[in-house]
């Protein structure tokens, strides 16, 4: 999933800014590493798994107590990683 900011055009969405491009290969790098560290963690011993469930857990709640729409769509996203670890 590429970020797009939300108050762009659709037409100016396709045509990136080498700044913009980088900007999503890091973001993209990043979670992937993210979701790759998560899983091997949760794969590793139940003690880990349980370990690394409590701390996103807490993350979703404070991301939750933002109440804007960037920290929901993360903590739903951190929500989805752990059903489908589950």
């Amino acid at each position: 999933m590429i970020f797009r900011h939300p108050l762009r055009s659709k037409a100016a969405a396709t045509e990136q800014t080498p700044w913009e491009i980088s900007v999503d290969v890091d973001i993209q790098l990043a979670l992937a590493l993210s979701r790759a560290s998560v899983n091997a963690l949760l794969a590793l011993s139940p003690h880990a798994a349980a370990v690394v469930r409590d701390a996103l857990a807490r993350e979703v709640d404070a991301l939750q107590a933002q109440n804007d729409p960037p920290s929901l769509a993360a903590a739903s996203s951190v929500l989805d990683l752990l059903r489908k670890a589950a």
